[in-house]
This record gives structure tokens, sequence and C-alpha cells, in this order.
């Protein structure tokens, strides 16, 4: 993944653009901060990008000096439920499968 914007801090309405790569082809991702609750989750919603409607929400809980991270996406590419249980639904898993993988590497890094 590669961010085309950046913030130190995000805010509600804040436009996220970034591109990541499916199969060896580069997609770009362009999203809105549609709410915030700082510390606790924020959800964004798909502004372009190859589906046809994306919302994704992250939630944070922490417990015991640890933080769970959840992530709970919503999307359709429009083209049939089939579709999105044949293609979207793999391809998403794996690409959380390597983010939450990548996050605790580097949420690792910072208990030390």
């Amino acid at each position: 993944m590669q961010w085309l914007s950046e913030k130190e801090y995000w805010a509600r309405g804040d436009i996220l653009d970034f591109r990541y790569r499916v199969c060896g082809i580069w997609l770009r991702h362009r999203a809105e901060i549609i709410s915030l609750e700082p510390n606790q989750s924020f959800t964004d919603l798909m502004l372009k990008g190859i589906y046809r409607s994306f919302r994704h929400t992250h939630e944070f809980k922490f417990s015991g000096g640890r933080t769970c991270v959840t992530d709970t996406v919503e999307f359709t590419f429009g083209l049939g439920k089939t579709v999105d249980r044949l293609i979207g639904l793999p391809t998403l898993r794996r690409t959380f499968e390597k983010r939450h993988r990548l996050l605790k590497g580097w949420a690792a890094q910072w208990t030390d």
C-alpha cells in the first residue's frame, strides 16, 4: 500500500487517497472519513475505486495493555452476490490478514 495523501491526524470529512496492489496491479482508492470517535473508531466511505460501494469501520478496544483492532467492511462490486462472494471476499480476507500481520509487527516494536 502507498499513501498518496498523508496527515498526522485525521478528522471527520478528511479525504484519504492511497493505492494498493492486487495480483501485481496497482489500484487507487479515495475515501472520506464519515465518522470518528477518537481512540475508539472511525469509518471511511469509498468515493472512487474498483467497488460500487465500500464502507470500512475500524474499531479499537484497549484491554490489559493491549489493543484489539477490528475491521468491518461492507462492500459490493455491483456485479452480483456471486462475484462479491467468489472474488471480493477472498481478496479482502488476504488483504486484511496481511494488514493485521503488519499492524501486529509494528505494534510489537513499540512495546519493547
